[in-house]
């Protein structure tokens, strides 16, 4: 308490020294003085990010970085003019207001005072709004202020001082609501500023397209006196001259619904607001958190072009949307996708190598991405703003970071990111068990590649393809997923004709009913040893090449079939897809050599917990012989709820 009474203290003094220097300046040296504070403000202060962010997701594909952070800079001159003239109030003069600060249509002020019911200038944090209640006294209306009191009570009454000279009644909020209703009923004119937030239970009202909270209270209050609600602005011209815009009053009805009234006028008033800082961004105070209690979600997914990386993050931004629905039923979250492709391994590199550096720096900048992206790629994500960004592959992390740090949005990655950045960075990390990661917070262990491997998908396909499907509904299905070679894995050929002539014969001895699909690493050998086989196999309902042809999701019609799944060992995806379906997973070895010490560890710890059986290809015996899914099912359920509630936690 003492150390806040100090502050305070000093605070008082030192504005009040600062007030008395700049009353005896001329006005245009005042002005001056507090453009150049502001200026310095601009330098030191915290919030200036949270500017920026609140640029970019008004302005974002409209407004490169460099027009933004001029916007800002423009924000921090004006604000430091408009506390310059605020503490300047003492020496207004009548006639000079009169003659500076025009009121356009300020005939529906008089019609509004005709009716003897008060008026409420409802404005925002938008030009110098203490001058606008300044303006309203030396126009003749008996004016009040309704003010929120600041922390510091000594620098607070020194501030309502100047509010009130001119005899301009201040009330505050709260205790001094009573006076406000009474100077109403004879006919006064208040000013509030009425663009705050309204927490969670707020108003939700479209304010750059964006569904944000916004307090009712004025709103509220014209329709329990029947008073007049006018949204009024004021800007700066030039030095101290000013305009002042009177819009429509809002149309209330004490006997009307009062909750769509609210909505509908206060959205009236948000859209008049938005189109006067349309026009004039740099006077609105952009470096508060507006959108603190927002409803509309923007969540950006980087990809690398490979079709696994994709396929996780879209799961992942599925499984985020779902968790922020059930959080508020009534958020509206948009998922968008770009493509980041560096220019060559060299300028990924370098980036790489550079981006500690650059980070610090890096908001309002993106355009030092440039010279390491391909041109398509840069024009793709430079105007995104994203709430959360989600990334999977080791080239995209920076990228990610990049324009998380643009927005002051959350980063999303899976898989261990690699050097040099630091897992700390991120603000949250989805890493594969097999993975080598510390213990940290931000980082959250799987079992399973996230998926979009839902019951809802599952059936639904299932339904589309059995239509199309002569099966038999008393024999059993089996479904058969084919990868192919990579980098590091190759199919053995020989392996896989035995494999071939195996699921053949105990096709028949089982009565099982075959769905087979292969991927598009699937090499032409073993494309054609498959086909042979089974194309006109009188078990085989489905046979699908995906080079030949891929009908789009097909794979989770098959899953949604099945009651076993045989899954080539290669991909750690496909193994993890047909896990989540909850059927039994057999997991076929079809290589001599594991793809790498990762899968092999992958698939070592889901047969030690009895999740899937491993058949090697030298002895397929009981290849399609049923299998109990218990602990599939188990594993994916545990998996999907563990997930979910990491993700509220971090970005709800």
């Amino acid at each position: 308490m003492k150390i806040d009474s100090l502050i305070d203290s000093i605070a008082y003094f030192s504005v009040k020294s600062i007030a008395a220097i700049l009353r005896v300046l001329p006005w245009s040296v005042a002005l001056f003085v507090g453009r150049f504070g502001g200026a310095v403000a601009w330098c030191l202060h915290k919030r200036r990010a949270v500017g920026y962010a609140n640029l970019k997701a008004a302005f974002g594909a409209e407004k490169s970085g460099k027009e933004l952070r001029r916007i800002l800079f423009g924000m921090y001159t004006n604000f430091g003019a408009g506390l310059a003239e605020t503490l300047c109030i003492p020496k207004l003069k009548k006639e000079i207001v009169l003659q500076s600060n025009p009121v356009i249509n300020e005939q529906r002020v008089f019609q509004c005072l005709d009716r003897e019911k008060g008026v409420i200038f409802l404005t925002g944090h938008f030009g110098n709004w203490e001058i606008l209640a300044q303006t309203s006294q030396f126009r003749g209306y008996r004016t009040a202020v309704l003010v929120r009191s600041q922390k510091w009570p000594r620098l607070n009454s020194l501030l309502d001082h100047y509010r009130g000279l001119h005899d301009i009644h201040v009330y505050s909020r709260g205790v001094m609501m009573r006076n406000m209703i009474r100077a109403l009923k004879d006919n006064s004119c208040i000013g509030i500023v009425g663009d705050q937030s309204g927490g969670k239970e707020g108003v939700y009202c479209r304010f750059f397209g964006r569904l944000t909270s916004v307090a009712e209270g004025s709103v509220d209050i014209g329709l329990r006196t029947g008073c007049a609600v006018l949204p009024v602005f004021i800007h700066r011209e030039s030095g101290i001259k000013h305009k002042v815009f009177v819009y429509p009053e809002l149309q209330l009805d004490p006997n009307k619904d009062h909750d769509q009234q609210k909505q509908a006028q206060i959205q009236i008033f948000m859209s008049n607001l938005e189109e006067q800082i349309r026009q004039y961004p740099s006077h609105w105070l952009w470096a508060h958190k507006r959108w603190k209690f927002c409803r509309t979600k923007s969540i950006l997914i980087l990809t690398d072009g490979k079709a696994g990386h994709q396929v996780q993050s879209e799961a992942l931004a599925e499984k985020i949307r779902a968790v922020l629905m059930e959080s508020d039923g009534r958020n509206e979250v948009k998922v968008q996708a770009a493509e980041a492709h560096f220019k060559n391994s060299l300028a990924r590199r370098v980036f790489q190598c550079l981006y500690p550096l650059m980070s610090p720096w890096l908001q309002g900048r993106l355009h030092w991405l440039k010279p390491f992206l391909t041109e398509e790629s840069y024009q793709q994500i430079s105007p995104v703003y994203a709430d959360i960004v989600i990334s999977c592959g080791s080239t995209l992390p920076g990228i990610n970071l990049a324009i998380a740090k643009e927005s002051m949005g959350k980063s999303l990655v899976l898989m261990k990111p690699p050097f040099p950045y630091s897992l700390k960075w991120f603000n949250l990390l989805v890493v594969p068990s097999h993975d080598a990661a510390p213990e940290l917070r931000n980082i959250f262990r799987t079992h399973l590649t996230p998926n979009l491997v839902t019951p809802e998908r599952l059936q639904k396909m299932a339904n589309t393809i059995s239509s199309e499907l002569q099966l038999n509904a008393a024999e059993s299905i089996t479904g058969i997923i084919v990868g192919g070679n990579t980098a590091k894995f190759q199919f053995n050929e020989r392996q896989w004709k035995s494999i071939v002539r195996a699921l053949d014969a105990q096709a028949h001895q089982h009565n099982t009913q075959l769905l087979i699909t292969t991927s598009r690493r699937t090499h032409p050998v073993i494309e054609q040893q498959t086909k042979e086989t089974f194309k006109a196999h009188p078990k085989c309902k489905l046979l699908v090449i995906a080079n030949e042809h891929n009908p789009p999701n097909v794979i989770y019609g098959m899953l949604g079939l099945a009651n076993h799944l045989i899954v080539t060992e290669d991909s750690i995806s496909m193994i993890s897809e047909a896990i989540s379906s909850g059927k039994a997973v057999t997991v076929l070895r079809v290589s001599d050599t594991p793809a790498s010490s990762k899968h092999a560890k992958f698939i070592e710890q889901l047969a030690l917990q009895g999740v899937i059986r491993v058949v090697d290809g030298h002895d397929l015996s009981g290849l399609l012989s049923p299998q109990n899914p218990l602990k599939t099912t188990q594993l994916a359920e545990q998996e999907e709820q563990a997930l979910k509630k990491r993700l509220a936690k971090a970005f709800v």
